[in-house]
C-alpha cells in the first residue's frame, strides 16, 4: 500500500468515524437539548488516534468539535457548562492522539526488530531457535526448520520441549 494510500484510508476513516458520531448526535439531538455531551465523540477520537496516529485523531477532534457548533451554535460557548465541556474535549483529542502516535511508531519498530532478527536468523548457517523465558519459541530459522523437520510456522508458540527426544525408559 502506498503512501498515500494510507494517509488516505487514516484520516477517511476517522472521518467516518465522525460520521457516525454525527448520526447518533442527531437521532439524540432532543435528548441533549443544550449540552454538547462531547462523550460520545470520544471513542471517535480514540479509533482515529489507534488507526493512524495523532493526525487523524486532530483531525477527528476537529470535525467533533464542528459538530458540537452545528447542534449548538453560540449555546456552545455562552453556556460556561458547554465551555468547558468543548474546551476539555479540545485539549484531550491531541493528547490521545500522542499516546495513538506513539503506540503506532512503537508497533512499527518491533516489526522492523522482528524483521531485523528474522533475517539474520535466515543467514545463519547453524540452527537458531529463540525462545523466551517461559521456554516458548519465538523464532526459529531456515537451518533449523531442516535441521529438526519441523517448519517456523509448526513450532513458533510451541514450548521447545517438543524439540526434544524423548527419554528412554530407565533400565533400558
Amino acid at each position: 500500500m502506498t503512501a498515500h494510500r494510507r494517509l488516505l484510508l487514516r484520516y477517511g476513516s476517522a472521518a467516518v468515524a465522525a460520521a457516525a458520531a454525527f448520526a447518533l448526535r442527531f437521532m439524540l439531538h432532543y435528548s441533549f437539548e443544550d449540552r454538547t455531551f462531547t462523550v460520545i465523540y470520544v471513542p471517535v477520537v480514540v479509533f482515529a488516534a489507534f488507526a493512524g496516529g495523532r493526525g487523524p485523531a486532530i483531525f477527528a477532534t476537529l470535525l467533533c468539535l464542528c459538530s458540537s457548533f452545528y447542534f449548538l451554535g453560540a449555546s456552545l460557548y455562552t453556556s460556561p457548562a458547554n465551555l468547558i465541556d468543548v474546551s476539555f474535549f479540545a485539549v484531550m483529542g491531541p493528547i490521545i492522539g500522542e499516546i495513538g502516535n506513539r503506540l503506532l511508531h512503537e508497533t512499527e519498530d518491533a516489526r522492523y526488530r522482528q524483521a531485523q532478527l528474522q533475517s539474520i536468523l535466515d543467514t545463519v548457517p547453524e540452527a537458531m531457535v529463540v525462545i523466551d523465558d517461559h521456554g516458548i519459541m519465538r523464532s526459529f530459522s531456515v537451518t533449523a526448520e531442516r535441521l529438526f523437520g519441523w517448519s517456523a510456522a509448526e513450532v513458533i508458540g510451541k514450548n521447545v520441549s517438543i524439540l526434544m527426544p524423548t527419554p528412554l525408559p530407565a533400565g533400558a
